[in-house]
């Protein structure tokens, strides 16, 4: 098979217009906004908002902690009660009027209490189901089988998005999650809630593999790089984070972002299949119309197909060349040879960038301050910083960017784990609040560049494996990070020296990559 280059010819005449923007905007940014929200979702419904026991409620009431109170606060308390002599040992008694503390109280309180309340100001799945004490592990589990879910999504959708296209591996997970979010709110119990949040996952790693290589297929490479830059898991963790504190109930926030997912489809009306898609899959008659259709929107002189790249072979009318079939691939052709190190690392990367990230998220809980506020501010802080790779990748390079970014995520980690040895109070608090924030910053830098360059390394007819093949790495990861997801500051620390020294691994092993910054995209391997 002749290596082919008539899409990406049309692509160069074609420009970046209004046709690649809408594109950009109806396949990339909304769907991945709401991929986002969804897989966010978790680091609001673990959390604990406190409870309290009413058994013998007059005239004063038990709390739980969690509220966000810093540690120094709670101790200043517990030293003034003891020193009143009206400390109660395990916990604490607050006048109800006069104070809403939540504060810590023993599981056995719990176990015994025949009148529990949670705050009535916040419901999650831990208020919903009492998750806390003897099922604490839940939250933990539904997390991890929800990337097992984006696992199993990832290792198929790859596979099916070369075969059928990318348009029906975008849409059709992008209905199937929409309607699956809107059935979670009325689950019974959370054992049907992690059945329906499996298959939520799964339909999301197909929208995450197709919504990012789809528009790429559509641009030449300085756009591609801002494209993969532009800061919409930023902006879509910001509004979650704004949404949760606002509504502060689970089931109008997964219901919200069903409606959402679903009303999304209606872009199918008007959204083609990928170019790069229908050339290698022989598909001429489709190939001419999304040309026309590209060229009429952008409002460009008529593009001669039969001058772009004289050495393609002629096709019969039902769309297949005459002398060759369009061969299918595996995703074991990621590792032929020549390819294979940088399969491995490529994979490696995700996994391990993925892990940080959610273990970031997710222990939001476990971070110094007001739970709301560290939710927003760990995306607020992204977004100035989030210019930052749209420029670095063609500046210094993809390889070079990844470097860079995993780099001094490591010093923030490895850094914070410094502050929980040697330091105390506010310096160690709000400095490894800050670190971590600032770690977190280039995790979402180092996701830009490796998605950039996994597009960019793998030829047209193995793109969407390799994406999938990624996808898969960093949902492996994400099944991890439960297992990094710090409870208390004394985790954080602890595991943040992990965490710090496998971003320093990744770093080093980045240095095998191959640089993709200006070179052309290859359609085929080179010996087809």
């Amino acid at each position: 098979m002749e290596n082919r280059g008539k899409a990406d010819q049309v692509i160069q005449q074609a420009g970046c217009g209004l046709f690649q923007s809408l594109l950009v905007v109806l396949v990339n940014i909304l769907p991945k906004f709401g991929a986002l929200y969804t897989m966010l979702f978790m680091s609001f419904a673990n959390y604990n908002p406190g409870w309290r026991c009413l058994d013998n409620a007059p005239p004063s009431y038990v709390f739980n902690h969690t509220l966000g109170f810093s540690e120094s606060f709670a101790t200043n308390q517990l030293k003034k009660e003891e020193n009143s002599g009206e400390l109660t040992i395990g916990h604490f008694i607050v006048d109800n009027k006069t104070s809403n503390m939540y504060k810590e109280e023993s599981c056995d309180l719990f176990k015994t209490c025949q009148n529990v309340e949670f705050d009535p100001d916040t419901s999650t799945i831990v208020t919903e189901w009492g998750l806390i004490c003897d099922e604490s592990w839940v939250p933990s589990l539904i997390i991890s089988v929800q990337m097992a879910g984006v696992l199993a999504g990832s290792l198929i959708s790859g596979q099916l998005g070369d075969v059928f296209g990318r348009k029906k591996l975008l849409y059709i997970p992008l209905a199937l999650a929409g309607i699956l979010c809107c059935l979670a709110i009325y689950s019974p119990n959370w054992k049907a809630f992690i059945t329906i949040r499996f298959f939520i996952g799964a339909n999301v790693a197909c929208m995450y593999n197709f919504y990012s290589i789809y528009p790429s297929e559509f641009l030449v490479s300085k756009w591609r790089t801002r494209v993969a830059a532009i800061p919409t898991w930023h902006f879509g963790g910001l509004a979650f984070g704004a949404s949760a504190m606002l509504y502060k109930d689970w089931r109008i926030l997964h219901g919200s972002i069903g409606v959402y997912l679903i009303a999304l489809c209606l872009s199918s009306l008007w959204v083609p299949e990928s170019l790069r898609w229908l050339e290698v899959k022989n598909k001429t008659t489709d190939f001419d119309n999304v040309v026309k259709k590209m060229t009429r929107i952008n409002k460009i002189p008529p593009i001669e197909l039969e001058n772009c790249n004289q050495n393609i072979l002629p096709l019969n009318n039902d769309g297949r060349d005459n002398k060759t079939k369009p061969k299918n691939y595996s995703i074991l052709d990621l590792f032929r040879k020549g390819y294979r190190l940088n399969a491995f690392i490529y994979g490696f990367i995700w996994f391990s960038s993925m892990l940080v990230f959610y273990a970031i998220i997710y222990s939001v809980k476990a971070m110094h301050g007001n739970f709301y506020i560290n939710l927003i501010m760990l995306y607020v802080a992204d977004i100035p910083f989030s210019i930052i790779p749209m420029f670095i990748p063609d500046l210094i390079g993809r390889q070079k960017g990844i470097i860079l970014f995993l780099t001094i995520s490591s010093v923030f980690l490895l850094t914070t784990t410094g502050l929980g040895l040697w330091a105390s109070g506010d310096i160690r608090n709000i400095g490894s609040l800050i670190l971590l924030t600032l770690c977190k910053m280039n995790l979402s830098a180092t996701t830009s560049c490796n998605l950039l360059i996994g597009s960019e390394i793998f030829p047209t007819v193995v793109r969407g494996k390799a994406i999938g093949y990624g996808n898969s790495m960093a949902r492996i990861g994400g099944i991890v990070a439960p297992l990094f997801t710090a409870n208390h500051s004394q985790d954080l620390y602890f595991y943040s020296g992990i965490l710090g020294s496998l971003c320093l691994v990744c770093s080093i092993l980045a240095i095998k990559l191959p640089e993709t910054k200006g070179k052309k995209i290859k359609e085929v391997f080179d010996n087809e």
